[in-house]
């Protein structure tokens, strides 16, 4: 999912001034591809062009430590105080601590160096296979590297350094790119070296800081879940009230990830509440919030909610049995037809007052088949095209359902109508508040055809004569409301 219901590998938008990774990532990416152009050079000059071979292999030689450097510039200057903020607010991240935990490059530069001081031709040969060998290892997880630094620590960046403080990591990240570059080409040349691995490798021990200690402390603490059965795991997450948690708990292995994604967890979808910041599962009251709405003083702090829960879906969706996308500002047509397609097991949809139209259910493969509650109140989109589409969805033999509303969708008509019929006989409750462009006559021939629905839970245009149970009916239900247009608005 993206971001808003947990971690994810897509990239955030931010300026490109506090990007710590880019330029020197670029940098790193052409010295790569020189050493994948070099290598065949090498090879052919091997036991023949001593003047070639030096020249080539010390284009490796000074590549491999400029790369070296670039991993120490990393640590000393990004992920150290990366490590010491998140130190500070107690956050405790492993990925953190893992970052050029396994490089290769020492291996790599003692190998180049075994290379060119090899005075026998057998000795040459062996130790240029095993450079080859190591080279290609290293290529094949480099770039992935790059783009884990990127995917996962400058949104960790980000999140907990402010704009300055992330220029000013940059800009020392730069200079110190610089000031190594000169530093390498000066002093790093295989004509001067010494064999000797002092300073080559850090002693990780002495030198494990203190956050990673933290770390592993609190990994080997979590390691105790990794003892109990699933059905603990399950209760245990059962607890969980805010989806974004799904996500977060996704992240920390496979099995966690599985349970997650357990259908019982995701019955209701909220989609509206979520949009606005309020991340539970449990409905709330929307209808003081769409007031605010109406007013222009509505908070949405969510608007990707949509496209996080599309990608989703595919995985949860067969076990989703309530949806609400009631009032949503930012829900289009296409995103609610790919819903739409993912939650066949759907009982209840509520669409009230949004904006979509016929397009969100024109689709055969949408299958609504277990639908038994439908809220369109406030609709003004809603036409007879949509309902026909509407029932194509529903409809299924023997089936039907037993709430709808389409109050306060003025739009529709008679036409309708006939369509309801087909998956309406066993409505107990239905609401046509607004509808004042439908007759009485067939307001009332549908209604007959609904064996369960008694007068009471009936309501209709005021303006409409000879409609179903006048005496009994429950009437419009829109003449006290400000959010549904009543049908005494359009009275002459």
């Amino acid at each position: 999912m993206v971001e808003v219901l947990g971690p994810s590998l897509h990239q955030e938008s931010f300026p490109p001034e506090i990007d710590v990774y880019r330029i020197p990532h670029n940098r790193m990416k052409q010295l790569v591809t020189s050493v994948i152009q070099i290598l065949p050079e090498i090879q052919e000059s091997l036991n023949f062009e001593q003047a070639i071979l030096e020249k080539t292999l010390q284009v490796v030689y000074t590549t491999m430590w400029e790369l070296k450097t670039h991993e120490i510039i990393e640590n000393t200057v990004i992920m150290n105080k990366l490590k010491e903020r998140l130190l500070s607010r107690k956050v405790y991240n492993q990925f953190v601590c893992n970052c050029h935990e396994d490089s290769d490059l020492v291996k790599i530069i003692d190998l180049v160096e075994l290379v060119y001081s090899s005075s026998e031709s057998n000795d040459r040969t062996f130790y240029w296979q095993k450079l080859q060998e190591a080279i290609y290892e290293f290529l094949d997880d480099f770039l992935p590297h790059m783009e884990e630094e990127e995917n996962i620590f400058q949104p960790l960046l980000n999140e907990y350094f402010d704009y300055d403080e992330l220029k000013q990591i940059k800009d020392t990240v730069l200079i110190q790119h610089k000031e190594w570059k000169v530093k390498v080409d000066a002093e790093k040349s295989l004509k001067h070296f010494k064999r000797s691995h002092e300073g080559h490798e850090e002693n990780k021990e002495e030198n494990k800081d203190t956050y990673c200690q933290e770390v592993f402390k609190t990994v080997s603490l979590e390691s105790v879940t990794e003892n109990l059965p699933d059905e603990i795991l399950h209760e245990i997450f059962s607890y969980i009230t805010d989806p974004r948690d799904f996500g977060r708990a996704s992240m920390v292995c496979h099995r966690w990830n599985s349970i997650s994604k357990t259908l019982q967890f995701w019955k209701n979808l909220p989609l509206s509440q979520w949009e606005r910041g309020i991340w539970t599962f449990r409905n709330v009251e929307l209808y003081d919030i769409l007031l605010a709405d109406k007013s222009g003083d509505g908070d949405y702090s969510e608007p990707a909610v949509y496209d996080a829960i599309l990608e989703l879906l595919p995985e949860v969706g067969n076990g989703t049995r309530t949806l609400s996308v009631s009032g949503s500002k930012f829900l289009t047509n296409t995103q609610m037809k790919k819903i739409l397609k993912n939650v066949p097991g759907l009982v209840e949809l509520d669409c009230s007052y949004t904006n979509i139209c016929h397009i969100s259910f024109n689709d055969p493969s949408i299958k609504l088949h277990n639908l038994e509650k439908l809220d369109m109140s406030g609709c003004r989109n809603v036409t007879d095209l949509m309902i026909e589409l509407m029932v194509k969805r529903i409809k299924k033999e023997g089936y039907s359902m037993k709430w709808l509303s389409l109050s306060g969708c003025e739009l529709l008509t008679d036409k309708c109508l006939a369509y309801l019929k087909t998956v309406s006989s066993n409505l107990e409750c239905v609401d046509f508040s607004g509808c004042y462009k439908m007759s009485g006559i067939a307001l009332k021939q549908f209604t007959d055809g609904c064996k369960n629905l008694r007068a009471e839970f009936i309501s209709y245009c005021n303006l409409l004569e000879d409609g179903p149970d006048p005496l009994e009916a429950n009437g419009c239900n829109n003449s006290d409301c400000d959010m549904r247009p009543c049908c005494l608005t359009y009275k002459n």
